[in-house]
């Protein structure tokens, strides 16, 4: 499922950015500075912000007197594994995962979990990496690399880990007629430079919680608009995966 975070161009904001005609002939996105400079929260958009903060601070206030916190939250994380995998085509469901879990599954139902277990994985890698380093580009990279170790998209051309070198686009046979063609790589790099940035201020800073909230919110969109990995159908469970890390992060 390629096409979830795809908008028309008429229907793009300009504040999310614009877009601009390259040298080869075809039309690509650029973003624009974030976060933005001009955000103006709604008293309701406040007010949801708030609830969400609150709902956050009981559950984090719950875990702490959990006797083991990893097995309360071992389901809801391969909840969130299976529902984020589904958006990207994958045919298997949560009581597969379980089922693989403990090898109760033949090899053609345990290879269509494989894409779930690996996101399980890399969650899990995100959550431990947060004791030696911050929500950044580099933990991300390493998020991305275990998430497509050994499934579709992971072989080597698609430089799993890493940052796309050249342009890429969302259906279509080339950007010329492409529904969506991300960033160039160079306005690319600025913006993870920008992002990287604004989530290091954000850990930093003293904003009230429903600032950082919205912002980590607005990052794991920015993260999805940009998509700076080849393997393009695969932005949706990163940027999932921005959030709990991120929301972790603030902890530890």
């Amino acid at each position: 499922m390629i096409g979830w975070f795809v908008e028309s161009r008429s229907s793009v904001s300009v504040r999310a950015g614009s877009y601009v005609k390259q040298p080869a002939g075809y039309v690509a996105f650029h973003p624009a500075s974030f976060p933005p400079a001009d955000l103006q929260l709604s008293p309701a958009l406040v007010g949801s912000l708030s609830r969400a903060d609150q709902a956050l601070a009981r559950l984090d206030g719950a875990a702490s007197v959990i006797p083991d916190v990893d097995l309360f939250t071992t389901m809801y994380i391969r909840d969130e594994a299976t529902r984020s995998s589904q958006i990207e085509g994958t045919q298997a469901t949560l009581a597969d995962v379980v089922e693989a879990e403990v090898s109760r599954l033949n090899d053609e139902r345990r290879d269509a979990v494989a894409e779930i277990q690996n996101y399980i994985t890399a969650l899990d890698l995100g959550l431990r990496r947060l004791a030696d380093l911050p929500v950044s580009l580099r933990l991300l990279r390493e998020i991305h690399a275990e998430l497509m170790s050994g499934v579709r998209g992971g072989t080597a051309d698609r430089t799993p880990g890493e940052f796309r070198r050249t342009q890429n686009w969302i259906g279509g046979s080339s950007p010329s007629n492409a529904r969506f063609v991300p960033p160039p790589v160079e306005q690319m790099q600025a913006a993870l430079h920008e992002w990287e940035v604004a989530m290091a201020l954000c850990r930093l800073s003293r904003a009230v919680p429903t600032e950082r909230t919205l912002t980590e919110r607005l990052a794991e969109h920015r993260w999805s608009r940009d998509t700076p990995t080849t393997t393009t159908g695969w932005q949706l469970p990163i940027g999932r995966e921005v959030i709990v890390v991120g929301r972790c992060g603030r902890i530890v």
